[in-house]
């Protein structure tokens, strides 16, 4: 669907002190570390030409139910689910109060969640030190040129809103 091709893999730069292929700096723009990765790729055009892919309007949920995980690796805790019934404080009704580490279910980790565990360093040969001060390869990028989602359902709001109620939306 993009007309962007990488190169082949013998011919990718070397990056020293990792492995083969490795593509730090790859997309660097005018000396500035990259951020983002192969969501680069992601461009308004590439979104645009996605339409084009669906054939059956068939929906796949990718979720996971987070009380699937039995045994949350590394030590983490379990999903903690506990609902707080309001009634003994007067109310009427419930409130779920959850304790859940993130990450023992589906999640979005930036780019400096792991590094490399033989040379130390993260995505594009950022540093430990530089990056627990600041908020670089943070998932914030991702969110700052776009997001990553390439195809979406629009809802038409007003449609909906106006065939049940009587006063018009403000703009």
């Amino acid at each position: 669907m993009s007309d962007f091709r990488f190169p082949e893999f013998d011919d990718l730069p070397t990056v020293q002190g990792q492995p083969k292929g490795c593509l730090w700096g790859f997309f660097d723009v005018d000396g500035e570390k990259d951020q983002l990765g192969t969501l680069r790729l992601l461009t308004e055009e590439v979104v645009r030409k996605a339409k084009d892919e669906i054939q059956t309007g068939v929906r796949v949920q990718l979720d996971w139910p987070l009380h699937n995980v039995e045994y949350p690796g590394f030590g983490r805790i379990p999903l903690q689910h506990d609902i707080k019934d309001l009634a003994e404080e007067g109310y009427v009704g419930f409130d779920d109060v959850i304790t859940l580490n993130t990450q023992s279910s589906s999640q979005w980790d930036g780019l400096k969640h792991w590094g490399s565990q033989k040379s130390s360093l993260y995505y594009n040969g950022w540093t430990h030190a530089q990056l627990k001060t600041s908020n670089n390869l943070g998932i914030h990028n991702w969110c700052d040129n776009g997001g990553i989602a390439g195809r979406a359902v629009l809802i038409d709001w007003v449609r909906f809103y106006s065939s049940f109620m009587k006063s018009k939306l403000k703009a």
